[in-house]
């Protein structure tokens, strides 16, 4: 589950709620393939207007396990399919065309009073990713790993507006990879980015994540590429937001027997006279991993 409160200087924050189920089987039929799941719900709400989108997702992957020699090389392509609702209150927002010279007129103008206030739109996502992890001989564990990925939201580019106009989400493009490696026996770090395109906007989140062992130490990986790990751990990190330098992300995660809290905070490096006013996004998230021979899965909510 997460949580997420955005530019609390405004009236109206911009407040997000997510909460999502993943999970990954090897069924005997498909050797050493593996199929992925998932799904998750999500509500934001943003301004005066109560500016809400409501909706869900259900994912679907495949990947293929290539193999070489003891390392573990694999292939995956996904699929997501999902759909939400937007709708605003008018009577909350004032407009222009209401003052009459004296006062605001509470009745809506006459272009908004026989408006829908409501619209729904489907979704549709696809994405692929390549993984490799070296063996280690000698500590029969993963000596590190990477992967590199790809993917396109909105491939339908559904109409969302609430109006009678139409106005289309672009597609988003996202490009990301990660690599993550062990110091001394005891701390993992993992690099990683991400590009975000969605015309006309770029944007660049890059950073790096350590994970400290405190007890019951293995950081050995199952075939699906997760730690089997379910002891007790630290988290930490720092990652970077650019167009321009827009933020700095602090973020802590504690982690025992499976169960996971994160802390994170977006702090802006938009000037003090910008709506932010350095101000940026508190974030909190809870998880539970877990693990088995043949299946692997999450549930989380993100408040």
């Amino acid at each position: 589950m997460i949580y997420k409160d955005q530019w609390n200087k405004f009236n109206s924050p911009f407040k997000t709620t997510t909460a999502y189920f993943e999970g990954i089987s090897r069924p005997s039929f498909l050797m050493n393939d593996f199929i992925g799941y998932g799904a998750y719900v999500y509500q934001d709400v943003a301004g005066d207007g109560s500016l809400k989108t409501a909706g869900g997702q259900v994912n679907f992957s495949f990947k293929h396990f290539l193999g070489y020699k003891r390392d573990t090389v694999y292939v995956g392509l996904g699929v997501g399919i999902g759909g939400a609702q937007r709708s605003v209150d008018f009577t909350k927002l004032t407009f222009a065309s209401q003052w009459n010279g004296v006062n605001i007129d509470p009745n809506l103008p006459p272009e908004l009073a026989n408006q829908n206030n409501k619209t729904g739109f489907l979704n549709l996502d696809f994405g692929m990713v390549f993984y490799y992890s070296k063996y280690d001989v000698a500590s029969k564990q993963s000596k590190y790993n990477f992967q590199l990925g790809a993917g396109i939201s909105h491939i339908n580019k559904p109409d969302i507006s609430l109006l009678s106009n139409d106005e289309r989400l672009n597609y988003k493009i996202n490009i990301h990879g990660r690599f993550s490696g062990k110091i001394g026996g005891k701390l993992n770090f993992t690099p990683g980015f991400l590009f975000s395109n969605q015309q006309p906007y770029n944007e660049i989140l890059f950073g790096v994540d350590f994970r400290q062992f405190l007890q019951n130490i293995n950081l050995s990986q199952n075939r699906f590429g997760r730690n089997q790990n379910s002891g007790l751990s630290l988290s930490y990190g720092i990652w970077f937001r650019f167009s321009e330098l827009r933020d700095i992300i602090p973020k802590v995660i504690f982690s025992m027997s499976g169960f996971n809290l994160g802390l994170s905070y977006d702090i802006s490096l938009l000037n003090k006279y910008s709506g932010s006013a350095y101000r940026g996004g508190f974030e909190i998230s809870l998880s539970k991993n877990f693990n088995g021979n043949k299946r692997w899965y999450r549930w989380g909510s993100d408040y």
